[in-house]
């Protein structure tokens, strides 16, 4: 596999390596996935500051991605040793519809100045922990990815209720230009913000 080195002076001036992730990275992605989920986690106290996921992906999920580039999307970041701190998945957005053909009936409507083919949707970034600069590094590189495969936009969720994930709005915001374009409460009763990105 072929990483593309990113220079960190905040995560103790190492590299943090991101590309394509594999199959050998499963167990790696998953384990930073557990320290982000809110199912899983005990620190309650602030965790709007620190970004957290709701929704878990299984094992079979990032198998899944990795086998299906065309139309799933997975990276990885690595540190110097090679352990994952970070990774995004996200899906083309027809096929993701395929896959939840609910999710327009559930989400209602929003501004929808984008064409759909064109678009991807993202469904997980998440960090270890403790380490700085890996949420950069990992978005940038995703994002220069998906346009150079041909996307123009980028549609995601941030859980907005009844805990806010204020630390995933505010850097995807400010960093990355995401722009609110709707909101809908899901069947759990979790209050959901709908951003979009351009490519």
């Amino acid at each position: 596999m072929t990483f593309n080195p990113i220079e960190s002076n905040t995560f103790e001036k190492e590299q943090i390596n991101v590309g394509q992730a594999n199959e050998n990275d499963a167990d790696g992605i998953l384990d930073v996935q557990k320290e982000r989920i809110l199912s899983e986690t005990k620190d309650i106290e602030g965790l709007s500051k620190k970004g957290f996921l709701i929704y878990p992906i299984s094992k079979s999920d990032i198998i899944d991605a990795v086998s299906n580039p065309k139309d799933s999307f997975i990276f990885v970041a690595k540190d110097k040793a090679g352990v994952v701190i970070g990774y995004f998945l996200a899906y083309d957005f027809l096929h993701y519809l395929e896959k939840y053909p609910d999710w327009k009936s559930d989400v209602g409507n929003f501004s929808s100045n984008f064409e759909e083919s064109e678009t991807v949707y993202g469904k997980h970034v998440a960090t270890r922990k403790g380490v700085s600069g890996v949420g950069t590094a990992i978005d940038k590189y995703s994002f220069n990815q998906l346009r150079e495969r041909g996307y123009k936009h980028f549609i995601a969720e941030i859980c907005e209720g009844p805990i806010e994930n204020s630390r995933s709005s505010n850097f995807h915001s400010s960093k990355f230009d995401l722009n609110r374009i709707g909101g809908y409460k899901d069947k759990n009763k979790y209050d959901w913000g709908i951003y979009l990105k351009q490519l």
